[in-house]
């Protein structure tokens, strides 16, 4: 409706509009990428972080567990173990 012309004033109509601060959205974006890859490349875990735009493997932990509950290894061995179309108890990361 309107052109915002200052970041603050941006981060405030962004939040009503997609449910999220700017900052979760994006790392609910890069997490839900980053699944995608853990699944279905064989990159390691730090090139996994570095192309999904973590600055760092210890952010993309942090980040990858708040959002889906457990940490990218876990997510791994849990995907191992129940196969590939279902994860027990892993709820759907937040549709951005």
């Amino acid at each position: 409706d309107h052109v915002c012309d200052s970041r603050g004033r941006f981060s405030y109509s962004f939040a009503p509009s997609f449910g999220s601060t700017c900052g979760e959205y994006l790392s609910i974006r890069r997490c839900r990428h980053a699944a995608m890859l853990l699944t279905n490349s064989s990159a390691s875990l730090i090139e996994i972080s570095m192309n999904c735009g973590f600055g760092s493997i210890r952010t993309f932990y942090r980040s990858f567990k708040h959002v889906y509950g457990m940490t990218p290894t876990q997510y791994l061995s849990a995907r191992a173990a129940d196969g590939p179309d279902r994860i027990r108890g892993l709820p759907a990361a937040p549709a951005p």
